[in-house]
């Protein structure tokens, strides 16, 4: 239920955000699906970081930049030396991955949003 309450009021957001922002031009509907695009892609933007940043997709990173340090005579040499790493094996470590409350939100509000405008500017413009 709260997903629903927040994805309603990030696209309650966007919506006003927009229409305050479009005041100021002279075509009104024009601007106003112009800015309620703009915005609803910006939250989905960070819906889907946030979205990256929950995966461990980083972790990732590091554990192949390790793994990859370490196939070189160069880069075992360099890793007896390595003070973070004192197994001298490769090995991962998991951090406790990190959930966020707006990441789900962010996605389906700023998504409805984005859907919307983009079916209203289509039908709209022909």
């Amino acid at each position: 239920m709260k997903l629903i309450q927040k994805s309603f009021m990030i696209s309650g957001i966007i919506i006003i955000s927009s229409a305050v922002f479009s005041l100021f031009s002279s075509i009104f509907f024009k601007n106003f699906l112009d800015y309620a695009f703009l915005f609803s892609l910006l939250c989905v933007t960070a819906g889907a970081c946030l979205f990256v940043i929950e995966g461990g997709f980083f972790s990732g990173i590091s554990y192949s930049f390790k793994n990859f340090r370490k196939s070189t005579k160069e880069g075992r040499y360099i890793a007896e030396f390595d003070h973070l790493d004192k197994t001298g094996n490769i090995h991962e470590e998991h951090a406790k991955k990190k959930r966020f409350k707006w990441t789900y939100p962010l996605l389906a509000g700023g998504g409805l949003i984005l859907i919307a405008t983009f079916v209203i500017a289509l039908t709209s413009s022909s």
